[in-house]
């Protein structure tokens, strides 16, 4: 199963004094993702705010569709156009002064990299679906199967994970999701980063070919061999 996100007051948050990304410190985020329609703005996938948003890393898609990366010191990316009622897995792996790189379906989008420029402020808050300011850059779509790091995961790395819903890679994990409906909110990694729910979520169907999203709680993580 999924989560449905409408393109208006639906989002997902972390607001903690562990959130994923801290200054200098590299991460990964990746999930699935399905858009429903265009919006006319920007649709966000993870975007992470910091200093009350006057600082922030959005991942997501342009108006046009276009899977699109930007940070607040100037980087960005644009890549392929999306379409729509479509799965697409999204990666992003972060290294502050150093390289960012965009993934689909396991693919790099960018060759070797778009400059990451190191970013300095406060962490304010993860969301999931949505942009805390404006609900013009809110998902109207799908996300199911989302995995953060507290590292950037190789091209390797990022490929072995695409097909399973239980992280392949435990070393430096953050959390895992597997979003399996409007209630399934969990971090599933021990690690406690449990998102809390903005809006009036509702079940959508699964992505296609992911292991491990067809069954519930303990028995889902043993068959994937975490837990």
């Amino acid at each position: 199963m999924s989560i449905v996100f409408d393109a208006a007051a639906d989002r997902l948050k972390i607001t903690t004094s562990t959130l994923l990304w801290t200054t200098g410190n590299p991460y990964t985020q990746m999930g699935w993702f399905n858009i429903n329609a265009l919006t006319g703005g920007l649709q966000s996938f993870f975007p992470l705010l910091l200093d009350n948003v006057t600082a922030y890393i959005f991942m997501g898609t342009l108006s046009s569709g276009a899977l699109y990366y930007e940070n607040s010191s100037g980087s960005s990316f644009t890549g392929s156009i999306l379409s729509l009622s479509t799965w697409y897995h999204i990666a992003f792996t972060y290294t502050p002064n150093g390289n960012c790189f965009i993934y689909l379906n396991g693919t790099v989008q960018n060759g070797a990299g778009s400059t990451a420029n190191s970013l300095a402020g406060t962490p304010d808050q993860q969301e999931l679906g949505g942009w805390r300011t404006t609900n013009g850059n809110r998902l109207d779509g799908s996300i199911a199967a989302v995995k953060f790091w507290n590292r950037a995961l190789s091209g390797a790395e990022v490929a072995a994970e695409v097909n399973f819903a239980a992280p392949q890679t435990v070393t430096n994990l953050y959390g895992y999701w597997y979003l399996n409906n409007e209630t399934d909110y969990l971090d599933q990694s021990g690690n406690a980063h449990h998102w809390s729910p903005l809006g009036t979520l509702t079940a959508g169907a699964n992505p296609p070919g992911v292991a491990g999203l067809n069954y519930g709680g303990v028995r889902r993580a043993a068959l994937m061999g975490f837990g």
